[in-house]
């Protein structure tokens, strides 16, 4: 594969000035020496050649800023000299200087490339000047465009058009190599977070950072892009199999996981990378396809993961579309179920509320748990329909508990997902589902686990603020088990805090004292505890002993469909909540 350039041609022609001349007649030759250094500001060289032969062997060790070129010389003749010129230097100006006045010559050499034409006997020493320093501008000009059209304009690298221009250039090559070519898609781990801590400066110069790194870690050859963000690819061919390919990703992530330290902070990105091989065969479209499929797999599995595509991923991906396709129809079809798992008040041991758990009710498979098809809702949008769909479900169910156990009006406890935290008609579609079914905003609530708080905390407080308007209580679900800071919980419109299972007490694993600590924590921001995940006898009566309010775990009661639910019946640990 050829090299790329990465410096702009911008400075290019400011450095040279040598103008080769092609001229046979030695009188000619001596003439445009006279004038050129009449009228030249700054210092050049001329070179004179006086054929064709001499001028191509000149142009291939040398380069040139200019080339004069008489169309009459003893080797060729003809516009089909600038053709031939053109060739050896495509990136040199041309201009033809001849003794012919010929309007149609001069627009047949211009099409082959010369930028402008001159006759002789019309020369003079400012005329000739002028025109090769404009042939030299306008060539230059049209260097940087070109330039700027291929190349990302921070970091000089390959842009997505040029990629796959080289890709394809790579893929045509496999077939006479028999090797094959290896695409890389690069991506930086919570680069996110340098730009909204730092600022967009910072975040460029670690980008910036990252593509000079990306060029030491590959081949001269090799392409190195930037596809966008904190996003970039590489192309290399003449790969022989697998261990070589996986032998460069890991050089790469090696390279990028050193401290880079910009305005004097260090910061170590580290990157994940998906890998896709290909040769000849191959659309270099579905190349990028597959390169980027395994990149998401590796981001799936965790920061700083090599994933490439293979017959197992493209099995994986192929159940992902069917899924994709068939879940569309059971969205429009509203083809889901809820089952409702009891949320146990633990003074009383009533059940004071259920948290809906939508379930699919796939025509041949059954009912699929969440795991199954919630991220592929989310990657393909249908999420926003799925959840307006179980809001309404979920609060006509708590009218009917409520018209049931008109003492008890259970609520209902729904799960967001995070791309729910970015739709801002969510509050909308709560309050519509709350007016429908006649029940008080209150009897809703929405849990949201740290996780999706933690992408984009802002959004999410906006989001959540907005349901709080409505009257809608909210929830952290899984408290414990990511990153959420004191600070974030105060700034968030809180109602409840669930306690994540891995600090369930009573098993002894040392977690009393955590969870009656998350529990304090709790009360001292006006908010309800709900420890979750209580299995045992041991559990209940160690939860009992934080001082939680509410409980909820199989131990409690299973996840169930509301007709198999008795809204009227005791607490199933009542008498245990008493003693």
């Amino acid at each position: 594969m050829p090299s790329r350039s990465i410096a702009s041609p911008a400075s290019s022609l400011e450095h040279l000035r040598t103008v080769l001349l092609v001229e046979d007649n030695a009188g000619d030759a001596l003439l445009v020496r006279q004038m050129l250094g009449e009228a030249w500001v700054s210092s050049f060289e001329l070179v004179h050649v006086d054929s064709l032969h001499r001028a191509q062997e000149h142009l291939s060790a040398h380069p040139a800023s200019c080339v004069l070129l008489d169309l009459g010389l003893p080797d060729a003749t003809g516009v089909d000299v600038v053709a031939r010129v053109r060739e050896r230097a495509p990136e040199t100006p041309i201009i033809v200087l001849t003794g012919l006045d010929d309007e149609e010559l001069a627009l047949e050499a211009l099409q082959q490339g010369a930028q402008d034409y001159l006759t002789k006997n019309h020369l003079d020493s400012r005329l000739l000047a002028r025109a090769v320093r404009y042939a030299m501008e306008r060539k230059k000009l049209e260097q940087e465009i070109a330039f700027q059209a291929l190349h990302d304009p921070l970091t000089g690298l390959a842009n997505r058009p040029l990629l796959l221009e080289d890709l394809a250039s790579a893929l045509r090559r496999s077939r006479r190599s028999g090797q094959r070519v290896a695409l890389f898609f690069v991506d930086l781990d919570r680069f996110k977070s340098i730009n909204d801590t730092y600022g967009h400066a910072a975040g460029d110069l670690v980008l910036s950072a990252t593509a000079r790194r990306l060029r030491d870690a590959v081949r001269p050859g090799d392409t190195v892009a930037r596809l966008g963000g904190d996003e970039f690819a590489i192309v290399c061919d003449g790969i022989p199999d697998e261990a070589v390919a996986a032998t460069i990703a890991a050089r790469v992530g090696e390279c990028l996981s050193q401290p880079v330290t910009v305005a004097g902070r260090r910061f170590s990105p580290r990157a994940s990378v998906g890998i896709a091989l290909g040769s000849a065969a191959v659309d270099p479209d579905a190349l990028l396809r597959d390169a980027d499929a395994a990149l998401y797999r590796a981001k799936e599995l965790g920061r700083g993961r090599v994933e490439m595509y293979d017959e197992q991923l493209r099995r994986r991906l192929h159940e992902t579309k069917r899924i994709e396709a068939e879940l569309s129809d059971a969205v429009r079809d509203e083809s889901f179920v809820l089952h409702y798992q009891p949320q146990v008040d633990v003074a009383s041991g009533a059940v004071v509320g259920y948290e809906a758990l939508v379930r699919w009710a796939h025509p041949e498979r059954g009912l699929l748990a969440p795991a199954e098809f919630l991220a592929v809702a989310e990657d393909d949008g249908c999420i926003h329909a799925l959840g307006t769909w179980v809001f309404r479900e979920a609060c006509a169910q708590a009218a009917r508990w409520s018209a049931a156990v008109p003492e008890r009006r259970p609520h209902v406890a729904v799960n967001l997902s995070p791309a729910q935290l970015h739709d801002r008609s969510l509050a909308a579609a709560a309050e519509a589902a709350v007016r429908a079914a006649g029940v008080a905003p209150s009897s809703l609530c929405v849990e949201v686990t740290e996780a999706a708080l933690a992408s984009d905390g802002d959004a999410a407080a906006d989001v959540l603020a907005s349901l709080k308007d409505v009257g809608v209580r909210v929830a952290i679900d899984h408290f414990g088990a990511g990153y959420s800071s004191i600070a974030q919980l105060r700034r968030l419109p809180l109602d409840v805090l669930k306690v994540d299972r891995s600090f369930v007490p009573g098993d002894g694993n040392g977690a009393e004292r955590v969870a009656a600590a998350v529990v304090d924590l709790a009360h001292s921001l006006h908010m309800r505890a709900l420890i979750e995940g209580v299995e045992t006898d041991a559990q209940w009566d160690a939860v009992r002993a934080t001082g939680c309010d509410e409980a909820q775990g199989f131990l409690l009661g299973r996840p169930a469909p509301a007709s198999a639910i008795d809204p009227a019946a005791p607490g199933r640990r009542g008498r245990r909540a008493d003693a």
